[in-house]
């Protein structure tokens, strides 16, 4: 049987290193992921792509899961497939104020990441950016330009994508970041220490509201990000990302990578943690449209500390760091970042 990190090594993304300008001081009085995220999916509803000969919108493209209906894994997927895409935003406030204000000629930064085949869309993605900066976010309402955007290498290197004085999206990418990049990492198995910085709010488990049920596991630890659960859902996170834009029309990759999942995560239990300090805090989304109720975003921050043999994990963990784990992470929720002391 093929190692479970060998079988998603050809998992890639492209990062976009957007920056924008506003025109007025505006404020954002939600938790600028959600901000941004909802008004760009609202842009993107009138951009049109075009797939296997028809016309969608750039919204449909996203929320619509590219297996085919005989796919083994479809039934298990539909109704809830983690989206090719995801939002990273730089340490702004991140507590229970979500307050931010922008003013005029100040900067607005975030990273968009595209996860295999969905970036050969990217142009629509950036037409959908510039579109959102057009239609105006913040209160009040201010317009936006695009200062820049550039595809961003995981080694630094920047190779510009558009600018506000007419450079268009460039020909071709240039940068995939592939699991295959970190691979090295798993190399001379030592008994190290594992430091893990949760930096935006990761929530790997929702309760359902359920009036008879059996408590699981999750339930009984109040939802805690301890180290398994953090590999074990980044680890099928992964596997389900390979499965669906890497390999959505071959069903046998995807079997072998469900079958050996198991195996590859089980040693993370033999992880000793050494010392914990987090927090449980809560985000403000926007309101959905036409109604004032508003749906927190909810998880853990802060730092935990492990010892034991994790190169095995180490690929994986950096690699996701940039995917994020955990629910919401379109919104750039379940940012983490691991360093081995």
């Amino acid at each position: 049987m093929r190692e479970f990190l060998e079988l998603n090594e050809g998992l890639y993304y492209h990062r976009f290193d957007v920056t924008l300008k506003t025109k007025k001081n505006t404020a954002f009085k939600a938790w600028i992921g959600a901000v941004v995220r909802n008004n760009f999916m609202y842009a993107s509803d009138s951009v049109k792509v075009e797939e296997n000969g028809k016309s969608l919108s750039l919204r449909d493209l996203i929320n619509r899961i590219p297996l085919d209906d005989s796919h083994p894994l479809y039934k298990e997927l539909a109704n809830g497939f983690p989206k090719g895409y995801s939002f990273a935003f730089p340490l702004y406030p991140c507590d229970d104020t979500n307050a931010l204000t922008i003013k005029e000629g100040d900067s607005l930064t975030f990273s968009l990441y595209l996860a295999g085949s969905l970036s050969k869309y990217y142009k629509s993605f950036i037409e959908a950016i510039r579109l959102m900066c057009d239609n105006g976010i913040g209160h009040p309402k201010s317009t936006f330009k695009i200062d820049s955007i550039y595809e961003h290498s995981h080694e630094g290197e920047l190779h510009l994508m558009a600018k506000e004085d007419g450079v268009q999206a460039a020909s071709r990418l240039l940068f995939p970041v592939t699991l295959a990049d970190f691979m090295q990492e798993r190399a001379n198995d030592e008994e190290k220490t594992l430091c893990i910085d949760f930096l935006t709010p990761v929530n790997l488990y929702k309760k359902t509201e359920k009036k008879v049920r059996q408590l699981s596991f999750q339930d009984k630890y109040n939802g805690f990000p301890g180290i398994y659960q953090l590999i074990r859902s980044a680890a099928y996170r992964m596997a389900k990302l390979t499965i669906l834009y890497m390999y959505p029309k071959n069903p046998k990759p995807g079997a072998e990578i469900m079958k050996c999942i198991d195996e590859y995560i089980e040693y993370a239990t033999n992880l000793t943690l050494k010392s914990v300090e987090m927090q449980h805090i809560t985000l403000q989304n926007t309101p959905k449209k036409e109604t004032e109720n508003k749906m927190p975003l909810q998880g853990y921050v802060g730092r935990q500390i492990y010892e034991g043999y994790f190169n095995r994990y180490l690929p994986m963990l950096i690699f996701m760091e940039e995917l994020g784990v955990g629910h919401e992470v379109v919104y750039g929720l379940g940012r983490y970042k691991v360093e081995v002391r």
